[in-house]
């Protein structure tokens, strides 16, 4: 299934290219009857006497039946451009090459296959673009992909997108969403540190991929120069070619620095940066910030506490040292990394597809032995949809080797807040927890007759606190009516704040808050003032804070919020400096095993599975800040607890070289036996699995397990999902089974005791588990039956704990009793 890498006599050239023009022409012009595939292996697809006969060689339009079936719903009406990919109904180049190596034609002549069949698709590719341009003179393609799932990322009109779907060749055309960018103490918590000096494990061989906005591979934690000196240079020059260095080895940049596919901001405003069109460069270099910090959670080697990048034995660090270090290192420290860049210098992209595509075959010599051991996607967008296209794509490159893993998403404790590719079966999708160790930002802060003291929060990501200057000023509140500023102030506030730094009433409850971060931050910095503090009441930052690009906004500590608070219009003085970021350290036992706020809630399961997989700390994580040379910056969110998993996952592959992505992923979802709690302590309730998945990642437990369990019935998705089950009141019972599969993948015999732990009880419904017990010798499997009874009568509606009762409908933003 993945991974082959055998090699064996050459196979013939000229009739594999004869077939592929025969079907191409045969296929492209004929009515659309369903599915058809072109393969030079002849492995999949009808022969060329079952074609279509060949249509003319210019689209006669007349000809072209509509087949909404392959339309999603919503594309074919309207009059705007919408941005969709076209998947065209011919094989992937990595399914052509696994099925010539299958047949013992070697090397050679699979890679003579995959030239054949991306030539056939680049040829399909040109067309469905030309055929879109002539029915809409604006229509763009701004990517074409062959490997995984072919087809063509296009902006058309409802128009062309008709005619498009009309074509035999094309398979389905589905809408694709913008998508948004989403380490000392979690290296201990997650017992990563162990896999280091116990087992020696760091990640040496492994190759990750980082989609994402790029690498700063000039910082010292990559092993770069480690100055901003070095950073600037690579930036002036960033249209040229780039050298890889050491531990950035390769890289794509499919974006280009102004790219940015989002048409309007958070706030529902007309986008100005909003430039659709990729214009790539030959240089992944990070201009946004997110890939840098992402890059170094997963791999990153570490800074010391002289600012020089960690040259030391990992396998000898202590718990001790790595809290004295500058930046800790990532999570596999020895791993090699890939910047595949997607992203311009802001904004949103729709070029996830072009890089999962890449991660298939990073040079593109049509050898797919060389892909990607893990692909990072710290990215997400706001409404999942089981449909989306990249979730096809991303199953399909889990097929090949590659372990995808993605952020669930900041949507919050709201049901379907998850983002649709962590709805993607093989995905391993990661919630976001919080640990006791926090690196937060600082804030000088003088109260009246008292020295200066530090004060801890977080900083605004979307202000350049590092290259601007020190603001200082008095803090002042403003009146009930403007307390959290999401709206314009009035003339009395707005006087009150002009040369101050405003005191902002923050709250803490998704549901009920008026706006987010960056309202108040553009009301204020048209009032005139200098700055903005937020107050926090809750123990753990809900997510980090934008801001404004023009303003300092920094929210508080519970702690720094209730000390600072008697001092607000009575002369309380702070000073607002870039010099503190991840400059005050806290550590909080109590905090240890709660649920990030913001961490998404999955699907309610009639559109997708269970999700997302497994939990990993995400909350104010320290990692690379780009341009800085060897500085560090302050993230949280699933992106950093995805990140976490990525380099966990790079670890177990590293112990299991021969494991499937499937294998990878069990280990993980298995082994992750530390729930997480509604209450600190890791008290109340322990959270579901629609919100934390397993539990929290054990590193160590998962990178020495020989033990694994993942489901039968749904291949590649570890966890049983019995989906939607017709369940009359009328019956008594109704009982439906899933299989799962237990493998022994050690060397010696295994007794294994099987049962169900019931996390959220659900009224009216019970699970087993048969057989009790199993004993596997060594490389044996067996199959258990997880069993499902349902009780009608007895059934209600429940809510997991800790889920507000009342929600916003992430699909149709209105208020709903849950």
């Amino acid at each position: 299934m993945a991974g082959h890498r055998s090699r064996s006599a050459s196979g013939g050239r000229f009739r594999l290219l004869g077939a592929v023009t025969a079907l191409l022409f045969g296929a492209l012009w004929g009515p659309s009857t369903g599915a058809f595939a072109t393969d030079p292996t002849g492995v999949a697809g009808p022969s060329v006497g079952q074609q279509a006969t060949p249509g003319p060689t210019k689209p006669g339009y007349s000809r072209l039946i509509e087949n909404t079936a392959v339309l999603q719903p919503g594309l074919a009406a309207g009059s705007g451009r919408r941005t969709v990919f076209v998947q065209l109904a011919t094989t992937g180049a990595a399914a052509v090459s696994s099925a010539v190596l299958a047949k013992g034609q070697g090397a050679a002549a699979a890679r003579r296959a995959v030239a054949v069949q991306r030539v056939t698709t680049k040829a399909l590719s040109s067309e469905i673009s030309g055929i879109a341009r002539r029915i809409d003179p604006g229509a763009v393609s701004i990517f074409e992909v062959s490997n995984a799932v072919p087809g063509v990322g296009l902006i058309a009109d409802p128009a062309a997108l008709r005619a498009l779907a009309g074509l035999r060749v094309v398979l389905k055309i589905s809408e694709i969403v913008p998508k948004t960018p989403a380490n000392a103490g979690a290296a201990q918590l997650t017992r990563v540190l162990q896999t280091w000096t116990d087992l020696g494990v760091t990640g040496r061989g492994e190759r990750i991929g980082l989609i994402d906005t790029g690498i700063d591979y000039t910082h010292a934690d990559f092993g770069g120069p480690g100055t901003t000196a070095a950073y600037q240079s690579a930036r002036a020059t960033d249209a040229g070619p780039w050298t890889p260095t050491a531990r950035v080895v390769g890289g794509t940049d499919f974006a280009g620095d102004d790219y940015d596919a989002a048409a309007t901001t958070s706030t529902g405003a007309v986008d100005p940066g909003y430039q659709p069109v990729p214009h790539p460069d030959s240089n992944p270099l990070d201009c946004n910030g997110h890939g840098t910090h992402v890059a170094g959670t997963v791999a990153g080697a570490g800074v010391d506490s002289g600012g020089r990048t960690f040259a030391g034995d990992y396998s000898k660090l202590t718990g001790a040292e790595l809290y004295g270090m500058d930046i800790g290192p990532g999570m596999a420290p020895q791993a090699s990394l890939y910047a595949l860049k997607v992203f311009g210098c802001s904004g949103a992209t729709d070029l996830v597809i072009p890089a999962l595509d890449r991660a298939l075959d990073p040079n593109g010599d049509g050898d797919f032995t060389d892909h990607l051991d893990v692909v990072d996607l710290s990215l997400t967008n706001a409404v999942g949809a089981a449909d989306d296209p990249e979730t096809t794509v991303l199953d399909t490159i889990a097929q090949y080797g590659v372990v995808p893993v993605v952020a669930a998403g900041n949507g919050g404790d709201q049901t379907d807040a998850a983002g649709s590719l962590a709805g993607s079966v093989r995905s391993l999708a990661v919630a976001s927890s919080v640990d006791a160790y926090q690196q937060l930002d600082g804030l000088y802060a003088a109260l009246p007759g008292q020295a200066v003291q530090t004060v801890a929060g977080q900083m605004s990501t979307a202000y350049p606190w590092a290259v601007s200057a020190d603001v200082s000023g008095q803090v002042v509140s403003l009146s009930p009516a403007d307390a959290d500023g999401c709206t314009a102030l009035s003339a009395a506030d707005a006087a009150r704040a002009v040369g101050r730094i405003v005191w902002l009433s923050w709250d803490d409850d998704d549901s009920t808050r008026a706006c987010g971060s960056a309202p108040p931050g553009g009301n204020l910095q048209a009032a005139g003032a200098l700055g903005v503090l937020l107050t926090r009441g809750t123990p753990v930052f809900a997510g980090p804070i934008i801001g404004n690009p023009a303003l300092p906004v920094l929210q508080l500590t519970p702690t720094a919020t209730a000390l600072l608070a008697p001092g607000v219009d009575h002369g309380l003085q702070v000073n607002m400096s870039g010099g503190l970021a991840a400059e005050k350290p806290e550590v909080d036992n109590s905090i240890t095993d709660l649920i990030e706020t913001s961490s998404a809630r999955g699907t309610h399961g009639s559109t997708g599975p269970v999700k997302p997989d497994v939990s990993a700390p995400g909350d104010t994580i320290s990692s690379a800040r780009m341009g800085s040379g060897n500085g560090s910056a302050l993230r949280s969110g699933t992106s950093m607890a995805a990140a976490e998993i990525a380099g966990v996952a790079a670890l177990v592959h590293q112990s299991h070289p021969w494991w499937t992505p499937e294998q990878v992923k069990a280990a993980l979802v298995n082994t992750a036996g530390h729930d997480l709690y509604t209450g600190q302590d890791r008290s109340g309730a322990a959270i579901g699995p629609n919100r934390a998945g397993s539990g929290r990642v054990d590193a160590a437990a998962a990178v020495g397990t020989q033990l694994l369990a993942y489901s039968s019935s749904t291949p590649g998705a570890v966890s049983v999902t019995f989906g939607v089950v017709p369940a009359d009141v009328r019956q008594a019972s109704v009982v439906v089974t899933s299989a799962v599969v237990v493998q022994n993948t050690g060397a010696s015999s295994s007794d294994v005791t099987l049962s169900y732990q019931s996390v959220v009880d659900q009224p009216g419904v019970a699970y087993t588990v048969s057989p009790a017990t199993m004993t596997l010798t060594a490389g044996a499997s067996a199959l258990a039956t997880v069993s499902m009874t349902v009780t009608p009568a007895a059934l209600r509606h429940t809510l997991d704990p800790g889920t507000p009762a009342q929600q916003t409908n992430p699909l149709t933003g209105l208020d709903e009793a849950r």
